[in-house]
């Protein structure tokens, strides 16, 4: 008798246990169900929390920007009268001289390759490596404004020089990693430009302009591709072992 009823408990106890399971195999669908139900209907949600959240960083940002335009715009207006009168115990061959100088070593030493490898959809955050050059350029601008005769011309050059050599890059590449069609239309913009303001000048300034520039966008690829003929390859036993690292 005990023995029958131990049976009849286990059992028991087997039913309840398949009840149980198939009870959890007709929920788990179900649960599924409203699980992915949840997660779609919050999907909207969290787009619209990321969009709000882009959207107060962007305004932080350009609240920020505007804030130290400002006060650097003040800054340079109050040193304008001394920046004009900097260079009075020089003399203007000298001016001109420090200024050709400058001027060479700010078109040796900048980063060309902060705008150039920008590419469009190129989220890289990468940082402007030509300070020397921009230093250069600016000192530039400070031994030129101070030969100008107003505070007001030095203030309008030497803002339009922070426009130029210190804002102008990240504009540049901003604008290639945009579309590079636009990066090509401003460059031939810029170009026209600076022709015809050199045509108020002097013809020589602009035939020369104009050589520099063909020799740069077109005899330097030919003579690089002409001199990367002569290139030799020297191994040894610094060399890699393709074979070995897995790299043939």
């Amino acid at each position: 008798a005990e023995q029958q009823q131990q049976q009849a408990e286990q059992q028991e106890q087997e039913q309840q246990q398949q009840q149980g399971r198939q009870q959890r195999q007709v929920a788990s669908p179900i649960a599924t169900h409203s699980t992915i139900s949840q997660t779609k209907r919050g999907e909207p949600a969290l787009a619209a929390l990321n969009s709000t959240s882009h959207r107060h960083v962007q305004r932080q940002w350009l609240g920020m920007s505007i804030e130290r335009i400002g006060l650097y715009s003040l800054f340079v207006f109050w040193l304008s009268p001394i920046l004009r009168t900097l260079t009075l115990a020089y003399s203007t061959d000298t001016i001109y001289a420090l200024t050709f100088s400058l001027s060479f070593v700010h078109l040796v030493l900048h980063d060309y390759r902060y705008v150039n490898n920008a590419s469009p959809l190129d989220d890289k955050k990468d940082s402007f490596q030509g300070t020397i050059s921009m230093n250069a350029a600016v000192f530039t601008a400070v031994l030129l404004g101070s030969r100008l005769e107003s505070t007001m011309q030095v203030f309008a050059l030497m803002m339009l020089a922070f426009e130029i050599f210190a804002g102008f890059p990240v504009i540049a590449r901003t604008m290639k990693q945009f579309s590079l069609n636009l990066h090509i239309s401003l460059t031939i913009g810029l170009s026209t430009v600076t022709i015809r303001l050199l045509m108020h000048v002097s013809q020589t300034l602009v035939l020369l302009y104009v050589a520099f520039e063909l020799f740069l966008v077109l005899m330097c690829p030919l003579w690089l591709q002409y001199v990367h003929r002569f290139k030799v390859r020297i191994h040894g036993p610094w060399d890699y072992d393709m074979e070995e690292e897995g790299l043939g």
